[in-house]
């Protein structure tokens, strides 16, 4: 896949998780101070320090590489969303934890604040990569398609 097909990936995933961030009403004690301290370090660092295990608890039993219901493994899930089949099981798990079909209902669920700091490190890495791949990828001249590009 090139830059600009996984740009466009990666933009449309943020958007939609920015766009699904702005609709969400604030939780009803948002007046009250959060009770945890606040995050500090890099997106991978936050990775490794609270969603690896996290994942690991949560989903861990159904999500393994024995297991793979529904051919998804998130145990092994890299941090990084440069790869579009990353960023497509991100997206996928940012829209399936919120809505609370997963987990699903026989297995534990997670808290309002689990899935707040679910979707708020997703949301960043979506953002995040779309910051990288903006700094990073040069201005692409456009070429006309071939017809035999064109019919494919």
């Amino acid at each position: 896949m090139n830059r600009i097909a996984l740009l466009t990936a990666v933009l449309t995933a943020a958007g939609a998780a920015l766009q699904a961030v702005e609709s969400t009403p604030p939780p009803a004690n948002s007046s009250e101070p959060s009770s945890q301290p606040p995050v500090s370090g890099s997106h991978e660092d936050r990775f490794h320090r609270e969603i690896a295990p996290l994942l690991g608890r949560a989903c861990g039993s159904c999500h393994d590489p024995d297991t793979q219901e529904g051919g998804v493994v998130l145990t092994t899930l890299e941090s990084s969303m440069d790869r579009p089949a990353t960023v497509a099981l991100w997206k996928k798990a940012r829209k399936l934890i919120p809505s609370r079909t997963m987990p699903p209902a026989d297995a534990e669920q997670l808290s309002a604040e689990e899935i707040a700091t679910l979707t708020s490190w997703i949301d960043e890495g979506f953002a995040v990569e779309a910051e990288r791949l903006r700094v990073t990828t040069s201005r692409l001249a456009t070429r006309r398609l071939t017809n035999r590009e064109f019919n494919r």
